[in-house]
């Protein structure tokens, strides 16, 4: 897999391009609890993954089946295109991962509380 062709789904979990050809047909087995319709806008998500023409014009009428919306379909599309172009910004800057898994706990545990901005003191 190519460094930030990856689209982040919970965790450490991923769902690759090799992965979004199983969308077509059956979907994923973690998702068989979804709503159809979330089900049909994940797999246009998962087209965007590996490349934005791969979203044909029978997925985005499945959706319709669903009852998705024009505008929920283009947030979908804008939605895994923005990660896409996330991941692959961060992974060309060489950023890196924190290693420990109790690292993003506490950081989630300051957001809430916190929110993103800091009071700076003056030096």
């Amino acid at each position: 897999m190519q460094a930030g062709r990856q689209l982040v789904v919970r965790q450490n979990r991923t769902l690759s391009p090799e992965g979004a050809s199983s969308c077509r047909g059956s979907p994923p087995r973690r998702w068989q609890h979804f709503p159809e319709k979330l089900k049909a806008l994940l797999a246009i998500a998962a087209e965007v993954l590996v490349d934005g023409k791969r979203v044909t014009t029978a997925l985005v009428e499945a959706t319709r089946r669903e009852g998705a919306t024009d505008i929920e379909v283009h947030d979908t599309v804008l939605i895994a295109a923005a990660f896409c172009m996330y991941n692959r910004y961060v992974d060309g800057l060489g950023t890196w991962q924190p290693p420990d898994e109790q690292m993003y706990a506490d950081m989630g545990k300051r957001m809430a509380e916190e929110g993103y901005s800091r009071i700076s003191t003056p030096k």
